[in-house]
């Protein structure tokens, strides 16, 4: 399988490598962990407090996960992850506090999308000023919208408006008029985050019960 969340991961791993645990407490399925690195005091660190059917991570940001089918909710995300990866898709189902931080905008999504558009209107054969009308509205030199954000996305996508010097006679003006259908969000960095963070708290937490086993 292909890592799609590759970038997230190398993002991640910058500064959490030398992660260690600390239990601050445990009592059978309640729980509060905490993972930072030694000497690098709370940077890059986060929490995870679990109790029966949820589990909350307290970084940056916070989630709160929770499923009635599945008490121990460390073994759900064990079990959910992909081989070597996270499980974001079957996981931000889960998430019952945080929802609205669960996807951001993508301009990159955007910027694809004005593409199909225009070779959609192109068709094959080029007309004539579109694309350096399309150019100057949304990306020139001195932009009037701040396509960083999605309400001035829309503004862009409202405004544009492009009649070629050739248009005949009750010829309607290229214009974006389905961009509100587009999906113009992806995962945000912070739900990408909090996934991994989950995924290598995990994986220590099991990696200390496995050490206590072998020495008792």
């Amino acid at each position: 399988m292909t890592n799609d969340y590759a970038e997230s991961a190398a993002f991640f791993n910058q500064g959490t490598t030398g992660h260690e645990m600390t239990v601050l407490h445990e009592d059978g399925l309640y729980r509060h962990l905490r993972f930072r690195t030694p000497g690098n005091g709370s940077s890059y660190g986060y929490d995870l407090i679990t109790w029966p059917y949820n589990l909350t991570i307290r970084a940056g940001w916070t989630f709160t996960f929770s499923i009635d089918a599945t008490e121990d909710m460390l073994e759900l995300f064990r079990r959910t992850a992909f081989p070597g990866e996270i499980n974001p898709g079957y996981w931000q189902e889960k998430v019952t506090a945080g929802r609205d931080q669960i996807e951001s905008f993508s301009e990159e999504l955007l910027k694809k999308e004005i593409e199909d558009t225009v070779e959609q209107w192109e068709q094959g054969s080029s007309v004539e000023g579109l694309r350096e009308a399309v150019q100057e509205h949304f990306f020139g030199e001195w932009p009037e919208y701040n396509l960083e954000y999605r309400e001035e996305a829309n503004r862009a996508l409202r405004d544009f408006s492009f009649t070629p010097k050739n248009a005949k006679p009750g010829d309607y003006p290229y214009a974006f008029d389905s961009w509100w259908e587009w999906r113009l969000t992806e995962y945000s960095p912070g739900f990408l985050w909090c996934c991994h963070a989950i995924r290598q708290g995990v994986s220590l937490y099991e990696a200390s019960r496995a050490t206590k086993a072998v020495a008792a």
